[in-house]
Order: C-alpha cells, then structure tokens, then sequence
C-alpha cells in the first residue's frame, strides 16, 4: 500500500468554495506530509515535527481570527437587515412582529450570504484543528517510538559479561 493511500485525507484538505488558506494546493500538501510518519525517515520525522507544529497553530489562529470575523459579519448583516426589512414592513402598512421579520430576514440573500461565509470559516476552523489534533498524536507516537526503541537498546541484564 503506497503511504499516500494510507491515511483518507483527501476529504480534509479539499478546497472551499470561500477563500481560505486550506484552497491552496501547496499549504494542503505541507499539511496532508505533516499528518504522516514515513517509518523510512523517522529521524527526519523527529526534526520536523515542531516546524510542523508550529506551521499548524499559525494556520489555527488564522482560522479562528477569520471565524470570528464571519461570525461578527453575520452578526451585524443580521442587524442591519432585520432594520431594514422591519422599515419595510412598517411603510407598507403591515403589522410588524418578531416571527415576519425573522421570515423575511431568512429568506434575504445578503444575510444567507453572511450566514454562508460563517459556516464555511467555522468548517475551516475545524480542518486546521483536526491537522492540529493529528500532529498532537503524532507527537504522542513519535515519543512512545523513541522509548521503545530505547528500551530495545538498553542491556539485556540477563545476558552477563563473561569477565
């Protein structure tokens, strides 16, 4: 099995229809490489692993600053349409409540458009955070690898030196 079909990343690391840094086929490929352990380079493995690290907790908070951002958007589309849409009503004479403006409010392209952007920043956010959580056990396995290793290592004390 080639290392590549080893793991079903692909999903992961598909592009959004938003702009995001995840579209990128260069930041996908250092991501999908940082994931895995190629058991033919576990040194190199051990070298890379806190610029990969690091590479992803930037990635991280870039996501969750733009999640943020979207989430404020979101926010602030919702008000000014909701004032909007409630002007509207009142001019046309209807009777305004709560449960029309919400009906109209969902049914208006700026505030789906807003709501869009949010979810797909929130999806990004959790993309940059499962690469995280990977290399977080990754860093577990390395260091549980080198122990091992070390342990093969050392001295049987049964086998004695026939000084």
């Amino acid at each position: 099995m080639d290392n590549n079909d080893a793991l079903p990343l692909d999903r992961l690391f598909q592009p959004n229809t938003t702009p995001t840094g995840l579209e990128d086929p260069a930041v996908a490929a250092i991501l999908r490489r940082a994931v895995q352990i190629l058991p033919s380079e576990i040194q190199e493995e051990y070298r890379r692993l806190p610029g990969e690290v690091a590479y992803a907790g930037m990635l991280l908070a870039e996501a969750e600053r733009a999640q943020r951002e979207a989430e404020l958007d979101a926010r602030m589309v919702t008000a000014r349409r909701a004032l909007t849409i409630r002007a509207e009503l009142e001019m046309r004479g209807q009777k305004v409540t709560e449960g029309l403006v919400a009906a109209n409010l969902e049914s208006d392209s700026q505030w789906q458009d807003a709501q869009v952007r949010e979810i797909a920043r929130r999806a990004d956010r959790a993309r940059i955070k499962a690469v995280c959580d990977a290399l977080d056990a990754k860093r577990d396995m390395l260091i549980s690898y080198g122990a091992h290793v070390r342990q093969e290592m050392r001295p049987d004390p049964i086998i004695r030196d026939p000084r």
